[in-house]
């Protein structure tokens, strides 16, 4: 079998580290994962727990840069209320495949997929489900959302404020 280059130079190892440490962040997302900025968006896929759940991030790479992902949520649970914040949050085009039984709970938004550079479509598959518990919108695309073959159930807004369960800002 080959040696891993990291066997033979600790500072592969030490920068790889650095790197996904400075991308991935915390591997706990069960009170929400923020991928708003450039600088927070892994490079390579990463997987993250959420509850009794994971999560696993797979970015599409061109030039350095992430320019969509395939978020796979796996019997997750998020609630972002204590921090409140956006359950999920992602700056790039996104498909979220769902497997088993997934949840978010949050103040805010449950998932918002937003791009500064115009359109950032959301498709949502999967035989599984996804309940959202939110105070504002349920889920929001500056894109086009799809919904192929999964279950999504949302309660949203609150007695105080508007929301609506799916809004496309396209």
């Amino acid at each position: 079998a080959p040696i891993p280059p990291t066997a033979i130079n600790p500072e592969i190892r030490s920068f790889e580290m650095e790197n996904l440490m400075r991308t991935a962040g915390s591997v706990d997302k069960s009170a929400g994962l923020d991928f708003r900025y450039e600088s927070q968006m892994p490079t390579i896929e990463t997987t993250y727990t959420a509850g009794a759940g994971e999560i696993i991030w797979k970015p599409a790479v061109e030039n350095g840069k992430v320019t969509s992902a395939v978020l796979v949520m796996r019997n997750v649970q998020i609630d972002s209320t204590a921090v409140q914040k956006t359950g999920v949050v992602v700056s790039v085009p996104c498909r979220i495949e769902l497997e088993g039984e997934n949840s978010i709970t949050s103040d805010k938004m449950g998932v918002y997929v937003v791009s500064d550079l115009g359109d950032a479509d959301l498709t949502i598959t999967g035989p599984g489900s996804l309940e959202i518990h939110s105070q504002t919108d349920g889920i929001q695309a500056t894109g086009n959302i799809l919904i192929d073959g999964a279950q999504i159930r949302i309660d949203y807004g609150s007695a105080s404020g508007n929301g609506c369960g799916l809004r496309s800002l396209h």
